[in-house]
């Protein structure tokens, strides 16, 4: 398959008065802002069809690395965009309107569930970007925006792990495994979570303590 970009005509007018100017640079924006949506709306469906593996890849992150010069993480990070709006129908069409930007509208896909999009869709679009950042910041994913800034701040703690080199490789491995069985990648944090995650769930009651008492 070619990686030559697909021919595209662009036309850029020197010397444009202020309003002019203003106005390209608007529509200019908008126009990336829109690019970037259809990116993460062809991404997550290349991924959520399973298209790559069609193409030759091992997922849609890897075809855009490959096939768009694009970030790893650049990557990821549309194709999440793109899983979370498929849920967010309100969120969408606002966009699509016009009424958000695409910054507004990556906040709004990590912080929404359905059930709360209308309450934070409002805070997105009465707020100033500075003002819904530092909103989304302090509140906690799938919960409603606090009102007036009412309520305690999710707390975040830093847990930092010292590993030999034959543990740092054993978490790498997981981390990797993990990684090719979902198609996309995922960090340290993620994979210790879910970990443990599945660990509480598939580990009986009673198990831990009984391991205890035997090694005592």
């Amino acid at each position: 398959m070619s990686k030559s970009a697909l021919p595209f005509v662009l036309r850029l007018q020197a010397n444009l008065a202020p309003q002019p100017l203003a106005r390209a640079l608007r529509r200019s924006n908008r126009q990336t802002d829109c690019g970037r949506r259809a990116l993460a709306y062809y991404l997550f469906d290349m991924q959520d069809r399973g298209v790559h593996q069609l193409l030759g890849f091992a997922s849609a992150t890897h075809f855009a690395v490959e096939r768009l010069d694009m970030k790893r993480r650049t990557a990821r990070d549309l194709i999440a965009v793109g899983r979370a709006l498929a849920e967010l129908p309100l969120v969408d069409r606002a966009f699509a309107e016009g009424r958000i930007s695409w910054t507004k509208l990556r906040l709004l896909a990590r912080i929404c569930v359905p059930e709360t999009q209308s309450a934070w869709l409002e805070k997105a679009e009465s707020l100033s970007l500075s003002e819904f950042e530092r909103l989304v910041s302090t509140s906690e994913a799938g919960r409603p925006p606090r009102e007036g800034g009412h309520g305690l701040p999710v707390t975040k703690v830093d847990v930092r792990l010292r590993l030999n080199v034959v543990e740092h490789e054993l978490l790498e491995q997981v981390r990797l495994k993990v990684a090719a069985e979902t198609g996309e990648e995922i960090s340290t944090r993620d994979v210790v979570l879910l970990l443990g995650e599945r660990y509480l769930k598939e580990q009986p009651e009673g198990d831990v303590k009984a391991r205890t008492e035997a090694a005592g």
